[in-house]
């Protein structure tokens, strides 16, 4: 997510990066903000536990100091998203100018395709799910007290990859509802990105009329 995500995308599109040691982080979270405050961040992406020791470790009165009105996309993943950590974060620094539909809770798989899934410019989304029909496979918002969990939703698939929920022993592509395997791979294509040309019957392709 650091490499890909933050740092080549910088580079590739002409931007600036700027970079801190986890080490700064984890001692004083607050230095994470206030680079974002100096240097105007649009993009900063972090695991769930970053948010949740911002929470921890930065007070009222720091948050007064700082402006995060520029921060438009505060992405999270690469760990189990808590809906509960996000919706704090949002509001504690709500005065600060940071906005809820800065949040993108994201799915992605580095030794594959980095992005899988997620939007941008909305409040995350959750629902409360059944844990015993979760237990047996199958995704069911609860509708009675009991043992339930708050899942937070990562967003639709990214037209980037080809994406499916699969039976792992089997492969077989199961239907909504259903828990299986994300299955992630680039849409058919060539190096460069473009549909794969169609094979002529010597095994050669066909070349585009354009």
């Amino acid at each position: 997510m650091g490499l890909d995500a933050q740092l080549l995308w910088g580079l590739l599109a002409g931007g600036s990066a700027v970079q801190m040691q986890p080490s700064a982080f984890v001692r004083r979270p607050l230095r994470w903000l206030r680079l974002i405050d100096a240097y105007g961040v649009n993009v900063s992406f972090a695991p769930n536990f970053a948010f949740e020791l911002c929470l921890r470790k930065i007070g009222e009165a720091d948050v007064a100091g700082l402006d995060l009105s520029r921060w438009d996309v505060a992405v999270c993943g690469s760990e189990p998203i808590d809906p509960r950590v996000l919706a704090a974060f949002a509001q504690r620094f709500a005065p600060a100018g940071f906005r809820p539909q800065s949040l993108l809770p994201g799915y992605g798989l580095a030794e594959a395709t980095l992005y899988v899934s997620g939007r941008r410019g909305r409040t995350p989304l959750s629902t409360r799910v059944d844990l015993g029909a979760l237990a047996r496979g199958t995704f069911v918002p609860a509708t009675r007290e009991g043992a339930t969990r708050e899942v937070i939703s990562c967003g639709p698939p990214t037209e980037a990859c080809e994406t499916r929920v699969v039976d792992p022993g089997s492969l077989e592509v199961l239907p909504e509802g259903r828990l299986g395997e994300i299955k992630g791979n680039p849409p058919p294509g060539n190096k460069d990105g473009q549909p794969t040309p169609e094979p002529t019957p010597d095994g050669r392709h066909k070349k585009d009329p354009k």
